[in-house]
């Protein structure tokens, strides 16, 4: 529910007490959690702000102005109340509003409405306004924007971003990654991006491959004021992420493959759920996989068919008398024919004309 002035539980506006609306919404940071104002990182910066000066601004409109908490824990809400849909100094009051709410400790947006709503669409031009706002929030800037704007625009991942997520690999060094984040940071910021399009870029940075490292883009937005703050939050993320807080990174992504394939050694021809490995190594499947590959330059389970295949090889070319359907078993296939469709595929040789020529060679009849 929206609070302060659509809140049916308050009673300092009232519906008809005016016939129409302005307002403006003030937004520390970025925007887009519900939540505890106590625990909110701009709820030390609002409780050291002194509304007095709305008081101030009243006086220089002559008008009474409502102030309330806003929906989320980091806005509040100012409604003015008017005698026709228009307020020439409307523009000036929401200037005044965002310069006495600056801080050095976070950047602040004022939207405001350029012409007064009834209060019959009151609620529903406040929805809209946070709908908007995300798409217009330059992250990391002081900004006064009027309302309605542009609305929602589809965003792509930038070149820059894409660049990034090229460059990054397992076995680079802290020093590196900073430079590369510190050189898209700066690019963001030069750019003006807004809130959705950086969560877009950050949403496409943790999900390719080499990261796949499930995270909200909010999280580190929520947490950060600034490009510098944003860029010492990613580093830090990213170290954790690509092992890099060791003293060798490469020595531990190695000791992680080794582990892996330790695992596969013993378990190859077991029923192998790869969904298992955040549970056994404590890293996701797509992440392990492209480990794996980097350093033994197969996948996982292509490792695991040639682990099956060489078995399967052995047992055919041994005199031990047994059944082709007890060597699929052996190797891990219940599926006799779907054996040797897959050891054919492998070798170009079916499972019985392998059997017969390692006869031959070594001079059994047939």
């Amino acid at each position: 529910m929206i609070r302060g002035i659509v809140d049916e539980r308050k009673t300092a506006v009232q519906e008809g007490a005016a016939p129409y609306y302005l307002f403006a919404a003030a937004v520390w940071g970025t925007m887009g959690r519900s939540g505890s104002y106590e625990f909110h990182p701009a709820s030390d910066i609002i409780r050291e702000i002194d509304f007095g000066f709305v008081k101030e601004l009243e006086k220089s409109l002559g008008k009474e102005i409502y102030h309330f908490p806003g929906h989320y824990a980091n806005d509040h809400l100012f409604v003015i109340p008017s005698e026709t849909p228009h307020l020439r100094r409307i523009s000036e009051a929401a200037e005044y509003i965002g310069h006495s709410l600056c801080s050095a400790h976070s950047f602040v947006t004022v939207c405001y409405t350029g012409k007064g709503k009834p209060p019959s669409v009151l609620r529903e031009k406040l929805r809209e306004l946070y709908c908007e706002l995300p798409a217009r929030i330059v992250f990391g800037e002081n900004k006064i924007l009027c309302f309605p704007g542009k609305g929602f625009e589809k965003t792509k991942p930038s070149c820059t971003v894409k660049q990034v997520v090229d460059e990054i690999h397992m076995s680079m060094d802290k020093a590196q990654l900073k430079r590369i984040l510190d050189d898209c940071c700066q690019y963001w910021k030069q750019t003006g991006m807004t809130q959705v399009a950086l969560q877009e870029e950050l949403r496409f940075l943790f999900e390719n491959p080499k990261i796949h490292h499930r995270i909200e883009p909010m999280e580190f937005l929520y947490q950060a004021y600034s490009y510098e703050d944003l860029a010492e939050q990613l580093f830090l993320e990213l170290c954790t992420v690509l092992c890099l807080n060791e003293p060798k990174a490469s020595e531990r992504s190695s000791m992680l493959v080794e582990r892996v394939r330790e695992y596969l050694d013993i378990h190859f021809a077991e029923e192998i759920s790869y969904k298992e490995f955040n549970r056994i190594f404590g890293y996701n499947e797509k992440y392990i996989t492209a480990v794996f590959k980097e350093k033994l330059g197969v996948t996982p389970s292509r490792y695991v068919l040639e682990k099956k295949m060489e078995l399967a090889r052995r047992l055919l070319s041994s005199d031990c008398g047994m059944l082709l359907k007890e060597v699929a078993q052996r190797v891990g296939y219940s599926d006799q024919l779907y054996f040797s469709k897959v050891f054919k595929n492998c070798t170009g040789m079916s499972p019985s004309s392998y059997m017969k020529r390692e006869k031959c060679e070594r001079g059994e009849n047939v």
